[in-house]
């Protein structure tokens, strides 16, 4: 028999016959596809809003490639002799680092800027053309490996020269080799200069500390230095990158011996590294020490970062971090340019399409990885106070009776009424989250898994379905001890109440403004955007 027809592990088709000598373990490998393939989705929405391309073109093309590389893996568990499998994984989880490494570069020339470009021994623009000119040459010495090998005829094929066959492996396995080591080499060199530039600028600030003298005057860096929450989250954005840059260069390093073998005796495809599963799952694929804490960090923080952006001052939206910028242009959210709520669903958007991906790919989720997953049963959460209980009845009250005056939707009223009155029974049952710590972050399921329409009456600016957002914001203050959190809910409160006409809103408001210690009469009717 062939073993090119082998399609399952038998006496005729053993397991340690094939090139890897195992079956890639289907849980652990579908997880990765799930979690590459959410970084992706997230890099798109965010790179599309803030219009960061080049950075979203390095970032698709690193965590698409992920995402078909363990999606090859999950095809090896069902046909461990899967050519076209193998031929995905091999070129895609050996090519998806490089541009992760070009994602990484394109941020040191805006970490320059924004500290002081004076530091550095290299001028902040050719940062991105130097280092990633090498990256890309690595790619395509990596490219033309992967294409030498996949060029291979398949194992056990008719009239094929197993010389020549394994003289094509061997290729490019060498291309391959070679693009990895300058690759190393590249990352190398950018570790050394940004340790270099590290030591002299901790340098620069000393000897200013000490003669009190101006330091860097002219950078971002001392003029937001003396803020401790933007000092805080720059050093959060910096240790993810740092995290990043470093298991990238772990799993490269790692890429090394597993393509070259570890001895002369053991070289090339086949060999003892590249058939032990766990050496790959530790170093080439786990969520804490590599490729995939690397990926997910820069994707995650982006998010993150976006809820903080607007305590940021407007000189640091531009030079380096102009990914957070506003919603401004988003062309589907019919509110106020620079108001709260837009800026605000532009990231539930976000949140929206990372929920999709886990609810498709959930039964792959196993281990210490599920409990992020876990949410408590309505009956295990503590009821609410009989007045805030009397507060969400008249909410769902009024949601019942709602007529709207201006119809902002092809919905009938009827449907409307009970699309409300069931978002009003929904965020009453949420937020009885909010007097549980440990459960608090449950407070973002009643908006990221709310039905389409009601998100689109938001965007569009129906004013019942903003008063039952203000209510969430409210409740969305149990939130304010996360540091990217803090003050949302109040802005959201507050935002609102200048959006609606608070003449005809003025008795459901009331609430949601006494939670954020303001009051009706703090807003005027006649400024209402929605008055007019």
């Amino acid at each position: 028999m062939s073993r090119r027809t082998c399609e399952e592990v038998s006496l005729t088709c053993p397991v340690d016959l094939t090139l890897y000598g195992y079956r890639p373990v289907l849980g652990v490998n579908a997880f990765f596809v799930a979690l590459f393939g959410l970084c992706f989705i997230s890099q798109v929405a965010m790179g599309s809003i803030r219009r960061t391309w080049t950075f979203l073109l390095a970032m698709g093309f690193a965590t698409i490639g992920e995402t078909l590389g363990y999606a090859g893996r999950v095809m090896m568990n069902d046909n461990p002799w899967s050519d076209g499998g193998f031929k995905m994984q091999i070129c895609c989880l050996v090519l998806a680092p490089s541009f992760l490494a070009a994602a990484i570069y394109l941020t040191l020339k805006h970490v320059v800027l924004y500290c002081g470009p004076e530091h550095s021994r290299l001028k902040p623009r050719l940062y991105p053309w130097v280092f990633i000119g090498c990256d890309l040459g690595s790619i395509v010495l990596q490219a033309c490996g992967g294409g030498v090998a996949a060029a291979a005829p398949d194992q056990g094929s008719a009239n094929v020269d197993e010389k020549k066959r394994q003289a094509l492996l061997d290729a490019g396995n060498g291309l391959i080799i070679a693009g990895i080591g300058f690759q190393i080499a590249t990352m190398t060199a950018c570790a050394i200069l940004m340790a270099d530039y590290y030591r002299r600028f901790s340098k620069a600030k000393k000897q200013a500390l000490r003669s009190s003298g101006d330091f860097s005057t002219e950078s971002n860096w001392e003029k937001n230095r003396s803020n401790p929450a933007i000092k805080r989250n720059f050093r959060l954005f910096i240790g993810a990158v740092s995290i990043a840059f470093v298991t990238t260069l772990i799993r490269c390093v790692y890429r090394m011996p597993e393509m070259a073998g570890l001895s002369n005796d053991d070289r090339g495809w086949g060999n003892k590294l590249m058939r032990r599963e766990t050496e790959f799952l530790l170093l080439d694929a786990h969520p804490t020490a590599d490729n995939a804490t690397a990926l997910f960090s820069l994707s995650m923080l982006l998010t993150l970062i976006t809820f903080a952006v607007e305590r940021l001052p407007n000189d640091m939206k531009t030079p380096g971090f102009s990914y957070l910028g506003s919603a401004d242009s988003v062309p589907d959210i019919n509110l106020p340019f620079g108001s709260s709520t837009r800026n605000f669903m532009m990231v539930i958007s976000t949140l929206r399409g990372i929920l999709l991906v886990i609810h498709q790919t959930q039964q792959y989720f196993e281990g210490d990885i599920a409990e992020f997953m876990r949410y408590p049963r309505t009956v295990d959460l503590p009821e609410h106070r009989p007045d805030v209980a009397d507060m969400y009845a008249q909410l769902a009250n009024a949601a019942m009776s709602y007529h709207p005056e201006d119809v902002r939707t092809s919905m009938q009223a009827d449907e409307l009424q009970q699309l409300f009155h069931q978002q009003v029974i929904r965020l009453r049952d949420v937020t009885r989250c909010t007097s549980v710590i440990e459960w608090d972050s449950h407070i973002f399921s009643f908006l990221v898994s709310a039905p389409p329409e009601y998100i689109e009456l938001i965007k569009s600016g129906e004013p019942m379905a903003l008063v039952i957002l203000a209510h969430w914001a409210a409740c969305f203050r149990c939130m304010d001890h996360h540091w990217w959190a803090s003050g949302w809910g109040e802005k959201l409160v507050v935002d609102i109440s200048n959006l609606i006409d608070m003449n005809a809103w003025s008795r459901l408001m009331e609430w949601p403004l006494s939670q954020v210690r303001r009051g009706v009469a703090d807003f005027v009717p006649s400024s209402s955007w929605m008055a007019g």
